[in-house]
């Protein structure tokens, strides 16, 4: 495989300095597309955009808080991995030259008349930041300090986190217009300008992008770049007519990562406002949220009991069930009474199982 090219997005992380700050580099691994190479790596590129326009280093104008985002890092490679070489995705991000935390993966395929492009996002597992790493572990160690997406309750010195419902999401396909398609396998990257106020296009985008600036709120949302040699601006097309989750439920993904809780809820609740969003994917749009409001301070409990609803069966639903009722106060008999009924879903070793019930014995024993 080719050395990866960093991208550099200008990422970070929403925390007050004085209760909790990100000191950690997350990174996202984003490969070209796999299918048709050029139009793949095109698309792949304007995904890559979006994804890096939800971000933000702080917020602004206003900052009372002082809070720090962090750093954030997008490596996009010019090799391209197919929705079925996961398993390499997962192997080649969790390499020491790389450490990511998040993978997109997509290929773009043919539909009857219609290019349709299908993504996955993984998130790679590593040795948690808690207590340490372990030279024994069959998990690498990215060597964060905080593991961020990991949800922490406390009693007196018991710890219980509850790690992510899932590790792998998958978007809906996003059609592409036709006038996408066409443009995108005529040319091998996206057009450069020199300025924003200008069409003389002095050259096209190649692998080795470098992200500078942002303009999310300016008509076609341009991005100041480095490619090829060339220093300008690109222009964020509308690949599809119909709206997809993508920036919203990947960005989601990365501000948790990162701890920006206030931007996550706000992702996540557009993913639930987005009338093509599937029922799996509301699920994980509704616990995320839930999750993310007890972070905020508040209660997120009504989120993930509807997604507990929607999703009786689902192990994840059930892990973040049991943590909400613990983080709301809920009555330890109902706390109980759930673990029972859910219990079946979970391996006889489960040790997050073990732990909860722990949690819920200290509970009983602080009164």
């Amino acid at each position: 495989m080719k050395p990866l090219l960093t991208v550099i997005s200008l990422l970070c992380c929403l925390l007050p300095v004085s209760a909790q700050h990100n000191p950690d580099q997350i990174t996202v691994f984003f490969p070209a597309f796999g299918g048709d190479t050029t139009l793949g790596r095109n698309v792949s590129t304007v995904l890559s955009l979006q994804l890096a326009q939800t971000t933000r280093k702080a917020p602004w104008p206003d900052n009372p808080n002082k809070l720090d985002f962090g750093r954030g890092i997008i490596k996009w490679s010019p090799d391209s991995l197919n929705l079925t070489q996961q398993d390499v995705a997962i192997r080649t991000a969790q390499q020491a030259k790389l450490l990511a935390q998040m993978v997109v993966l997509g290929s773009t395929q043919r539909f009857g008349n219609n290019v349709v492009v299908e993504v996955e996002v993984l998130l790679p597992r590593y040795q948690a930041a808690y207590p340490g790493c372990s030279s024994n572990s069959r998990l690498p160690c990215d060597y964060r300090k905080q593991h961020l997406e990991l949800w922490p309750l406390r009693c007196q010195q018991l710890h219980l986190y509850t790690p992510l419902p899932r590790r792998r999401y998958h978007m809906a396909g996003i059609v592409l217009d036709d006038d996408v398609v066409e443009k995108f396998r005529a040319v091998k990257g996206l057009p450069i300008t020199a300025t924003l106020n200008t069409t003389q296009i002095i050259g096209y985008t190649g692998d080795d992008l470098q992200f500078l600036e942002f303009n999310r709120h300016l008509n076609n949302a341009p991005t100041k770049l480095r490619s090829q040699g060339l220093e300008g601006y690109v222009s964020l097309p509308k690949i599809s007519r119909q709206s997809s989750e993508f920036a919203d439920m990947t960005g989601g993904l990365l501000q948790l990562f990162r701890g920006d809780w206030q931007a996550a809820h706000s992702s996540f609740s557009r993913v639930l406002a987005n009338p093509v969003t599937r029922i799996p994917l509301q699920v994980d749009a509704y616990l995320l949220r839930g999750m993310v409001q007890f972070r905020r301070g508040h209660n997120g409990l009504t989120d993930i009991l509807t997604a507990a609803d929607l999703a009786p069966y689902d192990a994840g639903a059930a892990r973040y069930q049991l943590a909400a009722m613990l983080a709301a106060g809920t009555a330890l008999p109902e706390v109980k009474q759930v673990l029972r009924e859910k219990r079946f879903l979970f391996d006889a070793d489960d040790k997050w199982l073990e732990e909860v019930e722990q949690f819920i014995s200290c509970r009983a024993d602080a009164g």
